[in-house]
């Protein structure tokens, strides 16, 4: 699936503001398409670009079409999970009929559940997906019975979003091992591995271990996927070491 010379890109992101990984994923892969001569256009949902300079230390290329979907008010409970699909549903439909041509591309920079697919089809070509963790169908997996009834009918729209696929680039071969392993069902086309960009220079040490502290630094955003609290497991198991997690923690997840 070779470039034109200046193909048409849109790239979906709808969590811009949160400020994570994945983020920074996506700016990069907006930079490296720009870079390359391409055409690009970004959809989301709104977001603080003076927040956005702040975490990424730059600002989003200039060369760009930015469009900032409506944001999202917070969805209470009861069937939470599917109010909030159904809050995608507006958003994204009325950007499709907005649309007067087709895009080249998709770019799908956090498609671990492509649910977008579902109200963006007939405006692209050919759809890539950048999939940090099939994490959706890990968790079923581990789900209860009565949960897994629960999420049947997502399950079945994420698959039906992932199907749609016609490249996955994910972030490493065990992502890839996992992605076969819970999606080789309903996908059977391209997946490349691709590592993030992380500048490790600011982070290498030149010291000997002999000279280190005992210290583990674990870095991720205060959310139940990252798991911090293995860290407090580790620590009991080796007392000589200083176990330390950093992240992000937004209002949410205070309590």
């Amino acid at each position: 699936m070779g470039l034109k010379k200046m193909a048409r890109f849109l790239v979906v992101h709808l969590s811009l503001g949160a400020f994570g990984g994945a983020e920074r994923v996506c700016h990069y892969i907006i930079k490296s398409l720009i870079e390359h001569a391409q055409e690009v256009e970004l959809l989301s949902f709104e977001f603080d670009e003076d927040a956005y300079k702040e975490m990424i230390g730059e600002e989003m290329p200039q060369k760009i079409i930015i469009y900032k979907l409506p944001y999202r008010s917070k969805i209470k409970p009861p069937f939470t999970i599917y109010k909030k699909y159904y809050s995608l549903r507006k958003p994204l439909i009325d950007f499709k009929k907005k649309s007067v041509s087709k895009y080249d591309f998709l770019f799908l920079t956090q498609s671990s559940n492509p649910l977008e697919l579902n109200f963006l089809t007939g405006i692209y070509s050919k759809i890539i997906g950048y999939v940090h963790f099939p994490l959706f169908h890990y968790e079923y997996e581990r789900s209860s019975i009565g949960r897994r009834i629960y999420l049947w009918p997502l399950k079945q729209f994420i698959e039906k979003g992932v199907n749609n696929l016609d490249l996955i680039i994910c972030n490493s071969h065990y992502t890839k091992r996992m992605i076969m392993r819970y999606w080789s069902r309903f996908y059977t086309k391209n997946i490349e591995v691709i590592y993030p960009p992380v500048d490790l220079n600011n982070f290498w040490c030149t010291k000997s271990l002999d000279e280190r502290e005992n210290r583990v630094i674990y870095v991720g955003r205060f959310v139940p996927m990252k798991k911090h609290n293995i860290m407090k497991k580790l620590a009991k198991s080796f007392p000589n070491f200083e176990f330390v997690s950093v992240g992000l923690l937004t209002d949410d997840m205070k309590n």
